[in-house]
């Protein structure tokens, strides 16, 4: 069973037009209680706006939020992948990249973010799945032993005259 992206894109993702101030930025992020946002640019996506840039590129460098647009402090080096990724390529990109989020696109259409959160999720679903049938199967096991051993409890004498009769 391969993981797939697909499963796990967060679909429902703050955007803002990058003419908005950082400070409308950051009330959107809380109050949709998420660490990042796509930026639009006439409709388009321009960029991705995390908690990160917040503190790097806003706070750090004494910025006014109020003051600031979201356009003059966003990523635009956009580290992209298609919905019917593998997980598998998804964390390696992010670890190429040194990035905690893809952007999420089937063909040229945006679809969603898919970040390392959604991945650790997916991770832990597919080694749970693995454990239930690693038990399963070991479980199915444990009951044919026993019951191989109850049916030569049962017959094994007979077996024994048996073989005992044939061997003479």
């Amino acid at each position: 069973m391969a993981c797939k992206i697909s499963d796990y894109i967060d679909r429902s993702v703050v955007t803002m037009d990058g003419n908005n101030t950082v400070r409308a930025g950051v009330e959107a992020m809380v109050s949709q209680r998420t660490g990042s946002m796509v930026v639009l640019d006439s409709g388009q996506v321009s960029g991705f706006f995390t908690e990160r840039d917040l503190l790097s590129r806003v706070v750090a460098k004494g910025f006014d939020p109020g003051e600031v647009r979201l356009k003059q402090v966003i990523t635009r080096e956009l580290i992209t992948i298609s919905y019917d990724s593998a997980c598998a390529d998804a964390l390696k990109l992010m670890r190429d990249h040194n990035c905690r989020h893809l952007l999420v696109y089937d063909a040229n259409n945006f679809v969603g973010v898919l970040s390392i959160r959604d991945l650790a999720q997916a991770v832990g679903e597919v080694q749970a799945s693995r454990d239930f049938m690693i038990n399963l199967l070991g479980g199915l096991t444990m009951i044919l032993a026993v019951g191989i051993i109850a049916l030569l409890a049962l017959h094994g004498p007979k077996m024994y005259e048996l073989i005992r009769r044939v061997i003479e």
